[in-house]
């Protein structure tokens, strides 16, 4: 943690600060669950082996439609067993790596038919 000193409207003020944490997934923007046996699978891959990990996938009405504690299970682009549309989708991941702090990332996936 560091602790940033600056001049505001004259005054010294004091931030406590955490350092940025480089992240060691690399998440795909978009994918296509067309079948083709190319990038027919939401999958997140890590630089690092992870001590945990969890995956959550939620559709725009804010309902979850897929879960993973495995980085090596992917989001297929379907529900209850049946296709979703195409479109945005929420995903949240939780992942520490060894040595490293427990972190949360999100952001959102586009899933093209």
């Amino acid at each position: 943690m560091f602790i940033a000193q600056f001049l505001l409207w004259g005054c010294m003020k004091s931030v406590e600060t955490t350092p940025e944490t480089k992240s060691v997934l690399t998440i795909p923007t978009a994918f296509t669950p067309n079948g083709d046996g190319l990038n027919d699978t939401f999958l997140v891959q890590s630089s690092v082996s992870l001590s945990s990990f969890h995956m959550v996938i939620y559709e725009s009405t804010n309902v979850q439609i897929f879960e993973s504690n495995d980085i090596k299970k992917g989001w297929d682009g379907k529900a209850s067993g049946q296709p979703e549309p195409a479109g945005s989708y929420l995903w949240i991941i939780d992942y520490q790596a060894p040595g490293m702090a427990k972190i949360t990332q999100n952001g959102y996936v586009q899933l093209v038919r």
